[in-house]
C-alpha cells in the first residue's frame, strides 16, 4: 500500500512538473500582458513620456513601437485581459510610483465591456491576477508593493493550466517555432509584438453568424460605480500633471451598427468629461470609422460582443491615433484609406503611360534585372528599410503632389510611408529624366513581420485623387 501510495505521488510529482514546464508554450492569452508589465518595469524610471492602459482591446488594437515611431514619443503599454476600470486606475497608480509621463492614454473598452463585472463593479466579486517582479524574472524594489493586475482568474481547477484551457493551439504548428523565438529573446517589447501579429480576417462563416445574431445595446453604458473610478484617475492627473487621452478602438462594424445607440451613450458621457476638463481628450476612433471592416477583424472563435483586430487592423488604428496625437488629424484620414483599399484589392496593375515609376534601391543595395521575382532580403535585425526610386505623373506635375510608397504581404498586412524627395542627379546628365521626382521612403522594421512584401508607388494629387503603379519589385524580412 505504501509503495503504492509512494508511486501515485511520484506520478503527480512528475505530471504537475511537466505540465508547469510546458505551461509557458500554451500562455497566449497571458504573453501580452506578462511581456507589457516587463516592458514597463524595464523602462529607466522618468523616461515614459506617453503610458497606455487598458484591456484586451489595447491589446489587440494599439501596437506601442508604431506608435512611438510615428510620435518619437517613449511609449510603454500596460494591458490587462478581461479587465475593468477599477483595475485599470489600480494599474495606473502603480505605474507612477515608477514613471511621470506627459500623456495616459486610456482604453475605453473596460467602460463598454456588456456585462456586470463591468458595469457593476461594487456588487462583484472574482479573484485576480497580480504579477510582480518575481514572476516576471527581475528585481525590482519592493516587489511585494509593486504589483499589476494582468487578468481575472478562475476559480475552476480546470483552469489552472493554460495547456489545458487552450487545448486547440496544440495544433497550431506555427505556435511551437514562435514559442521558441519568444523564449530566447530578452525584448519584452519585441516580444508583445510577436503577441500581435494575428493574420487572420473574419471567414465567411464568421460574417454570417454576425449578421445572423441579434446584439443587446442596453448594457453598453457608463455606470456609477464605473464614474466613481473615472474620478479618480481624473484626481491622478491632477495630482501628477498628465494629460489623459481616451481612445476607443474600432470593433466591427456588423456588431457596432447593431448596437450603435449603447455606443452613442459611451460617447455622450465621456464627451461631457471632455466638456468639463481641460486635460482631457476623447479621440473616438470606433465611432468616426463605424467599426472596421471584416478585413481588419481578427477571426475569433465565437461570435460575441467582444471583436479584436488583426495586425493589418493594429497598424491602421495606431497610425490614427498616432495622427491625432500629433494634432495632424481629428478625423478620419480619408485619403490614407482610399490608398491603402487601392494596394489592397490591387491585383495586377497594368503599365500606365501616364504614371511611371521604379523602386531602384533598398538600404543602397540595388535590384539588378530578375525574369522571375526581384526580391531583395533582409534580416530582421535591420533596423529600417529605406527604399529610393523615382515617380513621375504626366501632365500632373505642376499640381501640388505628395508622394508615397506602400508595402503589401500575402496576408494583407499594408504599411503606408510618405516619400521624401530628393534632387534629381540624374536630369544633369540625361535631360529626358528631367520631369522625374526621385524620393526616400523610410520603414522601420519594428512594424514589419517577418515576410515578403511587394512594393507600390502611390502619388496623391488635387481633390485627394491618388494614382498608382507597380513597380514589380519585393522586400522581404527573414
Amino acid at each position: 500500500m505504501k509503495k503504492l501510495i509512494f508511486k501515485i505521488g511520484v506520478f503527480l510529482f512528475l505530471l504537475l512538473g511537466g505540465l508547469s514546464m510546458l505551461e509557458s508554450i500554451f500562455i497566449e492569452y497571458r504573453r501580452g500582458s506578462t511581456s507589457s508589465v516587463l516592458s514597463f518595469l524595464k523602462a529607466p524610471r522618468g523616461s515614459v513620456e506617453v503610458l497606455m492602459l487598458g484591456s484586451s482591446h489595447f491589446w489587440k488594437g494599439i501596437d506601442p513601437v508604431v506608435f512611438e515611431t510615428k510620435t518619437d514619443k517613449k511609449t510603454e503599454m500596460i494591458i490587462g485581459t478581461d479587465i475593468g476600470i477599477d483595475q485599470v486606475y489600480w494599474n495606473l497608480k502603480k505605474a507612477l510610483e515608477f514613471q511621470n509621463p506627459e500623456t495616459v492614454v486610456l482604453d475605453t473598452w473596460p467602460l463598454v465591456t456588456p456585462n456586470p463585472y463591468s458595469n457593476y463593479i461594487n456588487e462583484r466579486y472574482y479573484p485576480l491576477r497580480f504579477i510582480t517582479g518575481s514572476h516576471l524574472g527581475i528585481q525590482i524594489e519592493s516587489e511585494l508593493e509593486q504589483n499589476f493586475v494582468v487578468g481575472r482568474s478562475h476559480l475552476s481547477w480546470y483552469q489552472l493550466f493554460d495547456m489545458i484551457r487552450y487545448h486547440d493551439f496544440w495544433t497550431k504548428e506555427e505556435m511551437y517555432p514562435s514559442f521558441l523565438s519568444y523564449s530566447k529573446d530578452n525584448d519584452p517589447k519585441r516580444n508583445f509584438k510577436r503577441t500581435q501579429l494575428n493574420k487572420s480576417k473574419l471567414t465567411d462563416a464568421m460574417v454570417r453568424q454576425f449578421a445572423q445574431t441579434d446584439f443587446e445595446a442596453e448594457e453598453l453604458f457608463i455606470s456609477e460605480d464605473e464614474l466613481f473610478y473615472l474620478q479618480k484617475i481624473i484626481e491622478l492627473s491632477r495630482e501628477f500633471n498628465f494629460d489623459l487621452l481616451f481612445v476607443s478602438v474600432p470593433v466591427y462594424s456588423e456588431y457596432f451598427q447593431k448596437t450603435k445607440e449603447g455606443f452613442g451613450r459611451i460617447k455622450s458621457t465621456l464627451d461631457s468629461i471632455v466638456e468639463q476638463n481641460e486635460n482631457i481628450q476623447f479621440y473616438n476612433l470606433n465611432y468616426l470609422e463605424e467599426g472596421y471592416d471584416r478585413s481588419f477583424i481578427f477571426n475569433e472563435k465565437q461570435v460575441s460582443f467582444n471583436q479584436h483586430l488583426n495586425y493589418r487592423g493594429i497598424v491602421r488604428a495606431t497610425t490614427s491615433v498616432a495622427n491625432y496625437y500629433n494634432g495632424k488629424a481629428d478625423k478620419v484620414d480619408s485619403v490614407r484609406m482610399k490608398m491603402e483599399n487601392l494596394v489592397l484589392y490591387s491585383g495586377n496593375i497594368k503599365s500606365d503611360t501616364i504614371f511611371r515609376g521604379a523602386a531602384e534601391s533598398v538600404n543602397n543595395k540595388p535590384y539588378k534585372f530578375s525574369s522571375t521575382k526581384n526580391l531583395l532580403t533582409f534580416n530582421e535585425n535591420t533596423e529600417a528599410l529605406k527604399i529610393r526610386g523615382w515617380m513621375q505623373l504626366t501632365g500632373k506635375m505642376e499640381e501640388e503632389l505628395n508622394f508615397y510608397v506602400a508595402l503589401k504581404n500575402e496576408d494583407g498586412e499594408i504599411h503606408l510611408a510618405q516619400a521624401t524627395l530628393t534632387e534629381n542627379e540624374q536630369a544633369k546628365s540625361d535631360p529626358r529624366k528631367a520631369q522625374r521626382q526621385y524620393f526616400t521612403a523610410l520603414f522601420t522594421t519594428d512594424m514589419l513581420s517577418n515576410s515578403e512584401y511587394k512594393i507600390y508607388n502611390l502619388i496623391e494629387a488635387a481633390q485627394g485623387t491618388v494614382y498608382i503603379m507597380d513597380p514589380w519589385k519585393w522586400v522581404a524580412i527573414k
